[in-house]
């Protein structure tokens, strides 16, 4: 089954409101961007030549996408605010004008992989325009050997990393005839409601608000230790503490997960500048797949060790290891199946990474034991954790006070709540096409916040993992040195 089937997207589709509310963990990627964070991510995805020798133009992506654009409708969603800020944005239905969307680029010989990295990160260097649909690709010719790159960007606020894959599905065929395709039925684009009505929503929203937010507190108080933007705030651990050892009073508290360890204060950890650094790496498949069997782990295991590794031999290198263990934020899928395509379902562990162990394999079982611990905790979390928090809010001061949050952990002046963030994304387990271009490589892109200012993204796809490192420029400008040490360090587990 494709993603977009595995997610209902067709059904989703065909039972889209006109207007779509943001819920608050969305919005939070909004109110995030108020100052020098960007909140979209990009699949940088490199394509071979055609059968017919030709390379993938930016003409044929333009052409592609407007065959099929009636068919995805989150390619049409566009923000509509509410009159006086008293509900999240909305997401309203409408025309796109394919050529601010479908951006060309050139490389000039040689045309190579670091090329892409420096191109990727003056894409993760901008904001997406919000007057338009929150989405970019950008097509990149000129690489070597007649390969064509298209950087595959959506805004966080519209949708998560499943959702942009069952974006991405529509447009990604088996074969290398886009006609044999059996594509869903278009989806017409439907009237967004007016301006009264969707004031009048507002207001009811407005007034029932307080008792959602007591609702919502009520669910994540327990467990504000494991949302990442929160964790570290004044008074967030003890009530956190106080949550939990109330319902143990009351028999309803059974978490086995001990508390989490304080983060290390890294140069990671700082306030985010204007710009971004990328780096590229690729893995066999087989390679990590082996070291899963023969140690005994699971593959998320494996990539979590080897992330781990790497730091630890290129922060040894620099002097700059702490004898703890970095935290990790580690995305989790929470969406059901069938649950419709806008915004995110992620939920979060907060994972501590064993780089203080100085052996590859006690590494593996320390990092193969933060996991089991993690996911045991997350068990008993809601999968509404992250809404829950930002319901907390009210919608009226959201973009302040949450944008203010988010800014306050990268100020220095409070402990770190985390490190960094890494996500492990499953892409197409089988070779696709573009407009009958082959896909190579699916490089993923995401994005860093204040106060945990590298990114490490895992993508597997056919018989490769792709990884792409993502740092603020001025705190981590070694971005390629750290990802050549991860990658040494899974070569280093296959050899153990």
């Amino acid at each position: 089954m494709s993603v977009a089937g595995a997610i209902g997207f067709e059904a989703g589709a065909r039972q889209l409101d006109a207007e779509l509310r943001l819920t608050p963990f969305d919005a939070q990627f909004l109110a995030a961007e108020a100052g020098t964070m960007y909140s979209h991510y990009c699949g940088m995805t490199v394509f071979g030549p055609r059968a017919d020798g030709c390379s993938l133009t930016r003409d044929d992506v333009e052409a592609l996408v407007a065959s099929r654009l009636d068919r995805i409708p989150p390619l049409r969603w566009r923000l509509r605010s509410v009159p006086l800020g008293l509900d999240h944005p909305r997401f309203v239905d409408g025309p796109v004008d394919l050529g601010e969307h479908i951006v060309g680029h050139h490389l000039a010989p040689p045309g190579d992989l670091q090329q892409l990295a420096r191109l990727g990160a003056r894409i993760m260097s901008r904001r997406l325009d919000r007057s338009r649909p929150l989405w970019a690709f950008h097509v990149v010719e000129g690489l070597a050997d007649g390969r064509t790159a298209v950087g595959l960007t959506f805004h966080h606020a519209a949708a998560d990393a499943l959702g942009a894959a069952a974006i991405a599905s529509l447009l990604l065929d088996p074969t290398d005839d886009p006609d044999a395709r059996e594509l869903p039925g278009p989806v017409p684009v439907r009237r967004a409601p007016g301006t009264g009505r969707t004031l009048a929503r507002s207001l009811t929203r407005a007034v029932t608000h307080p008792v959602g937010a007591l609702r919502s507190a009520a669910q994540a108080l327990p467990h504000l230790d494991q949302v990442p933007m929160m964790r570290t705030l004044p008074g967030a651990a003890p009530a956190s503490r106080l949550a939990r050892a109330t319902l143990r009073t009351v028999g309803r508290d059974q978490s086995p997960a001990p508390e989490l360890p304080a983060a290390p204060r890294l140069r990671f950890n700082g306030p985010l500048s204007p710009s971004r650094s990328v780096a590229f790496a690729t893995v066999e498949k087989a390679l990590v797949l082996d070291v899963k069997r023969r140690h005994g782990v699971s593959y998320n295991d494996v990539v979590m060790a080897a992330i781990a590794g790497g730091l630890r031999r290129h922060l040894g290198a620099t002097g700059e290891l702490p004898d703890r263990p970095l935290l990790a934020f580690v995305p989790a899928n929470v969406r059901a199946e069938g649950q419709r395509l806008q915004g995110n379902a992620i939920s979060s562990f907060v994972v501590p990474i064993p780089t203080d162990r100085p052996d590859a394999v006690d590494r593996l079982q320390e990092a193969s034991l933060a996991m089991r611990r993690a996911k045991a905790r997350h068990q008993l979390t809601p999968p509404t954790l992250m809404d829950d928090a930002n319901n907390l809010i009210p919608p009226m001061a959201f973009g302040v006070l949450a944008g203010g949050m988010l800014r306050l952990l990268g100020s220095g002046w409070i402990a770190p709540p985390l490190n960094l963030l890494i996500s492990n994304v499953p892409g197409p387990p089988r070779r696709v096409h573009l407009a009958g271009a082959p896909m190579e490589a699916f490089y993923p892109m995401s994005l860093v916040f204040g106060g945990a200012a590298l990114n490490v993204t895992v993508m597997t796809y056919a018989d490769r993992v792709d990884l792409g490192l993502v740092g603020d420029a001025v705190l981590v400008p070694d971005a390629a040195e750290i990802l050549a040490a991860i990658e040494d360090e899974f070569r280093a587990l296959a050899s153990r």
